[in-house]
């Protein structure tokens, strides 16, 4: 009981990115992404965020040899959210 409790308090405190309801992101993540002063800006802290930074310094949007292409519900919550942000 207290398991599922704790898992639900979770799920309150996060943030839906770009009206993309699988791409959460944590209150205070998103807070230090939304002080961004620029669409751009904020993009960058949210890709900073939602992916890894292995997979930032080795993939693409396309994806590498060795790399799965970065995942395109997350590129596409980023590109809505900076949308909305202008």
């Amino acid at each position: 009981m207290l398991m599922l409790s704790c898992y639900h308090f979770f799920h309150v405190d996060m943030v839906e990115i770009g009206g993309c309801g699988n791409v959460r992101l944590g209150r205070n993540d998103y807070i230090f992404v939304k002080a961004a002063s620029k669409p751009s800006g904020m993009a960058l802290r949210l890709a900073d965020k939602l992916f890894s930074k292995a997979i930032l310094l080795r993939s693409t949007v396309h994806g590498t040899k060795d790399f799965t292409p970065l995942d395109p519900t997350i590129i596409s919550a980023i590109k809505g959210k900076s949308r909305m942000s202008r």
